[in-house]
């Protein structure tokens, strides 16, 4: 079954995160935990192991297609999306898949 959330690109974080939200949205389980260092220290938090799907807009006629990509793995953050308004951060473990180009008000990602 797919799932849509909103992701943000970060490229300070080493490692792409997920909310709780995602978590149990999708149904995940995690036996991996690892220390992670974000904005507020260290936190021991679980790792998934995810493959995500991109909906992309055609620069064209604005019509979304998908892109399936590797695994991925994620951490699970504390990301309240009625706040921040994202449930994914994708960090540079993601963006090191790719080309990517920022031109004007466009966000270019090839590979």
């Amino acid at each position: 079954m797919a799932h849509g959330f909103k992701a943000l690109i970060d490229t300070g974080a080493t490692i792409s995160a997920i909310s709780s939200h995602v978590v149990q949205t999708v149904g995940l389980t995690s036996n991996e935990w690892e220390d992670i260092t974000g904005v507020h220290g260290i936190q021991s938090t679980p790792i998934y192991r995810v493959a995500l799907r991109l909906g992309i807009l055609g620069h064209t006629d604005q019509t979304p297609f998908h892109k399936e990509m590797p695994m991925l793995r994620v951490a699970e953050l504390a990301m309240d999306s009625r706040v921040t308004g994202y449930d994914v951060l994708l960090g540079m473990d993601f963006l090191k898949l790719f080309h990517l180009t920022l031109y004007n008000d466009r966000f270019i990602l090839s590979n």
